[in-house]
């Protein structure tokens, strides 16, 4: 039993940095997608913004004060929507430089010690 334990440890051990590298790929892919999704979602949110703001503008100027009411709550979630979106967009970012997937970066590179002294 005590063999059969030991080479299952073996096998973990030995595939063990496999993963890690698979979730650096998992990771520089979810911030490769972001990149391209995130600005088209934030250009929405701030399209739903401006026509909240519209529909309170008009709703402000002719005394409807439920169509106000509608106008602020579609510019709270915009903003909420913007924020949310930015806050995301930033975290990926944050996890992409701390496992050295960020942008200008390569993970393949081999750092030397004297690499890491100014010249």
């Amino acid at each position: 039993m005590k063999k059969n334990l030991s080479k299952v440890a073996g096998i973990a051990l030995s595939i063990a940095p496999l993963g890690a590298l698979a979730a650096i790929n998992i990771i520089s892919q979810v911030k490769v997608l972001l990149n391209s999704v995130v600005p088209i979602l934030m250009t929405i949110a701030l399209l739903y913004f401006i026509w909240g703001l519209i529909q309170y503008i008009r709703a402000a100027a002719g005394g409807n004060a439920a169509e106000e009411k509608q106008g602020k709550a579609i510019m709270i979630w915009g903003v909420v929507a913007l924020f949310v979106m930015a806050s995301v967009w930033g975290l990926v970012a944050a996890v992409g430089q701390t496992l050295g997937t960020g942008t200008g970066q390569n993970a393949n590179t081999v750092i030397t010690p004297g690499a890491l002294i100014p010249q």
